[in-house]
């Protein structure tokens, strides 16, 4: 079970808006693609100067709901604190208060823009998407 995570890819993999804002990273066929990756961590041999995004479910899976409620944090990481914003209303943008064919809504919100916190991190405006699903 994907608990909307494959619905939640496919947007952010497929948005313009959002990926227009991103550095790519490329594969080991030398393929390039948007700097996001589903991963509770930013990768590390993604450096501070990109712009990428790294996001993950962050509630538990209930299994004595007849219906799916969850929660993902969707971290907009960017070198400069503007560049963070940005994206991270592009993704707000683009999630909040919309519906997939597969019956699933999301919810956007954005939260407070956290600072770098050392010289080898950058900023990060995380986006939290409440998903439901029937």
């Amino acid at each position: 079970m994907s608990f909307g995570q494959t619905d939640l890819q496919t947007i952010l993999k497929d948005s313009v808006p959002i990926t227009s804002l991103l550095d790519t990273f490329q594969d080991k066929n030398l393929v390039a693609y948007p700097m996001i990756v589903f991963s509770n961590t930013y990768p590390s041999d993604w450096d501070r100067d990109s712009s990428g995004i790294n996001y993950y479910r962050s509630t538990p899976v209930i299994g004595t709901i007849n219906y799916g409620d969850y929660d993902y944090t969707i971290n907009c990481r960017a070198f400069l604190e503007s560049d963070a914003e940005t994206i991270s209303k592009a993704v707000y943008d683009e999630l909040n208060r919309i519906s997939v064919s597969s019956g699933v809504i999301f919810l956007a919100s954005i939260l407070q823009t956290l600072i770098p916190e050392d010289e080898t991190d950058n900023y990060n405006s995380p986006v939290l998407v409440k998903i439901k699903t029937r």
